[in-house]
């Protein structure tokens, strides 16, 4: 007597089996904490060296978030705790997003650095970086050397959406940096002399209405640079502005009521451009 499988209840086994392994999976995963919160430098030492879940902070495409909830002091002074944070971050050999946005700067609102003459272990591990809400400048240190310089693999800067404060972004404050763009609307109103000068990876830039002047060779050797979008009016241009950046083609993205001020300002600033601004588009769409 030959036994026959109904392909019925086998079929029934098969989907039961594939939704209770999906299921598990999705537990899983969803019970892997992506993100620690640490309260003192102490506090970032323990929970960095004995996180360990999953694949989350082994590369900068997953990297671990790590939301700083003490004050790291003046930045602008030698051996402060945000340069201690990186050390310990470094030593963990996590990739790590950092959110900085609650934390305060003993009092201070200018975010920058000690003048360092190389890499801080562990700023290789830092992928972005969201600065202090209290940031109103980004300066660079007093030799003129960028605070993000020595930051192998930072992909990106940005400010809190809800309190942006940042107004200035100091000479040199970028300059040759590897980032590719600033997150979200700041209330820029000056950028500085050579500001983001070779910084090579930056193909974007999004600027409010408050925005008033941009020094000298700001954007000077932004080689991926072809997109800058702009609300309001046009600001002041120092000497050689965007001079050097390649493809020569930058699209601006303005208001369409602004149209007729920004062709007169393109023709004033032609030798600002490459090419005396000839490949420069203006985009009124409303796009963006």
């Amino acid at each position: 007597m030959k036994t026959k499988i109904s392909a019925l209840p086998l079929a029934r086994y098969l989907i039961f089996g594939a939704v209770f392994s999906l299921c598990i999976t999705a537990c899983f995963n969803w019970s892997i904490p992506t993100e620690i919160h640490v309260y003192s430098l102490n506090d970032a030492q323990k929970k960095l060296a004995e996180y360990n879940f999953g694949d989350v902070g082994l590369s900068p495409e997953n990297p671990l978030e790590v939301f700083v909830k003490f004050n790291i002091g003046d930045l602008s002074q030698p051996g402060n705790n945000y340069l201690r944070l990186i050390e310990i971050i470094g030593d963990s050999g996590l990739y790590v997003r950092l959110e900085l946005t609650e934390i305060k700067m003993g009092g201070k609102t200018v975010f920058t650095s000690p003048p360092l003459n190389e890499a801080v272990k562990g700023m290789d591990k830092i992928v972005h970086i969201s600065i202090p809400s209290v940031t109103t400048s980004i300066m660079s240190d007093k030799n003129g050397i960028s605070p993000f310089f020595f930051y192998e693999n930072l992909y990106s800067i940005y400010s809190s959406a809800f309190t942006p404060k940042v107004t200035v972004i100091g000479d040199n404050a970028f300059s040759s940096c590897k980032i590719k763009g600033i997150g979200h609307w700041l209330p820029i109103k000056t950028i500085g002399r050579e500001a983001f000068r070779g910084c090579e990876n930056i193909s974007a830039m999004l600027f409010t209405s408050s925005l008033e002047t941009i020094g000298d060779s700001a954007f000077y050797d932004c080689s991926a640079l072809e997109m800058v979008i702009m609300k309001g009016t046009p600001p002041k241009l120092g000497d050689s502005v965007f001079l050097g950046s390649t493809p020569d083609t930058i699209t601006f993205y303005i208001e369409p009521e602004h149209e007729v001020v920004y062709r007169a300002w393109l023709a004033e600033n032609a030798s600002k451009f490459n090419n005396n601004g000839e490949d420069i588009i203006l985009d009124i769409s409303g796009k963006y």
